[in-house]
């Protein structure tokens, strides 16, 4: 009998712990919730209470080392009203309650369809996971730090202490474009590339690194997504001085003068020959078998015949406002005899000391050029030998590019 108690007992105190524990995952459960729906009253009065609205900090997947963009925005009754280049639309925004809250913009915003379009390549171009929800990490009344859902970057918003925040970042940002970087010689190149991102190549003899560094226009300056060390200075962020032209650290340890390129393959247009004298002999050999097998798959199939232009175009396209290599196969195919190929290029101006250099970087295929894949071979002896050391010729007319790497390949160019 005894014993039956004792089974008796321990089976009802088992009930009553299994019941008081439902309780109290129902009280965490009822005290989580509550504390969800308190974080998104927080956030909501954050967002609408900023007078000047926010300057938000976007970064996608992968897009860290090309930079950010700037969005302004402004939170008021449920809408955001989203600036970008001179663009304004307003639409509805979300905070959603998940394990905290979440920041959804509404894909109706014109503004916002380059990040709320699912479908939608990063601003800059690139085909990247881009984010149109945002999990918010934490919020004071002057920053607030997101993480898209899709891409898992972190990207902010900073609150606007004043009105021309944006009249003053758009100014930075048209100041350093197609602008080159000056350093000492400490350096192998600091370059200034056309996505938000600065190229800090150093090393010795043996081995060369080069880093790629994304960072955001504030108004200051510039803010770099993740601190990194130039000269043994860790950098966050460099200062615009505009009296002396130069972006620098606040003690000034790290100074990096703003030129003008004496040539600019990002806002102007060249072109080079494949013709002896022209271009190194290497580039020279290729010609015959680019157009060699364009015949080969055009002629007599699609074409009575076609022939590649030995003049090759080379830097700013104004057809598609884009740059890289512009190639010319003339056939009878239409009005204009011509079926253009196109490759897109980066093109990065620096100067070290008193010496020019342009360093090339592939970017994608443009237009047609799957079609002339074989014409690779050009844009590989272009982008394996740089940088190039370059020589202005004829009154800043032609330019020379010589390889540091391995001088016998060079290109004389002309501007357009």
């Amino acid at each position: 009998m005894n014993k039956l108690k004792n089974i008796l007992s321990m089976l009802l105190i088992f009930l009553l712990a299994a019941c008081s524990k439902i309780e109290q995952e129902e009280l965490f459960n009822r005290s989580s919730s509550e504390r969800v729906e308190a974080s998104e009253n927080k956030y909501r009065t954050i967002l609408e209470n900023s007078e000047y609205g926010w300057d938000f900090q976007y970064f996608a997947r992968d897009i860290k080392k090309y930079g950010g963009v700037n969005y302004y925005l402004t939170f008021k009754d449920g809408y955001v009203t989203a600036q970008k280049n001179g663009k304004v639309d307003t639409s509805i925004y979300t905070l959603l309650k998940s394990t905290g809250v979440v920041l959804s913009f509404n894909l109706d915003n014109k503004v916002l369809l380059e990040i709320a379009n699912k479908r939608a390549v990063d601003p800059l171009g690139f085909k990247v996971d881009v984010d149109y929800e945002f999990t918010i990490i934490s919020a004071t009344e002057k920053e607030i730090v997101l993480q898209g859902l899709r891409s898992g970057q972190i990207s902010k918003l900073v609150k606007l202490e004043y009105d021309d925040y944006e009249k003053e970042t758009s100014e930075i940002a048209k100041l350093l474009k197609g602008k080159m970087l000056k350093t000492d010689s400490n350096f192998k190149a600091v370059e200034l590339t056309n996505y938000n991102s600065i190229i800090c190549q150093y090393g010795n003899e043996k081995k060369d690194v080069n880093n790629l560094h994304g960072f955001i226009i504030s108004d200051k300056g510039i803010k770099f997504y993740k601190p990194f060390m130039i000269n043994n200075v860790k950098v966050s962020e460099l200062i615009l001085d505009k009296s002396e032209n130069v972006l620098k650290t606040e003690d000034e340890s790290v100074m990096l003068e703003i030129l003008t390129p004496p040539f600019n393959l990002n806002t102007e247009s060249w072109y080079f020959t494949l013709k002896e004298n022209e271009v190194c002999p290497d580039a020279v050999a290729l010609y015959p078998d680019m157009n060699r097998i364009t015949k080969e798959k055009f002629v007599p199939k699609y074409l009575k015949y076609i022939d590649l232009d030995e003049k090759i175009f080379i830097g700013y396209n104004r057809s598609n406002k884009d740059y890289g290599l512009l190639f010319n196969n003339y056939g009878d195919i239409s009005k204009n005899n011509s079926i253009p190929a196109e490759y897109k290029l980066d093109f990065n101006s620096y100067q070290i000391d008193d010496e020019l250099y342009l360093s090339i970087t592939k970017r994608a295929d443009g237009k047609n050029f799957p079609l002339f894949s074989h014409y690779s071979s050009l844009v590989n002896i272009l982008v394996t030998n740089k940088p190039y050391k370059v020589e202005m010729l004829k009154g800043g007319t032609q330019a020379k590019i010589v390889s540091v790497s391995d001088p016998s390949i060079w290109f004389i160019l002309n501007k357009k």
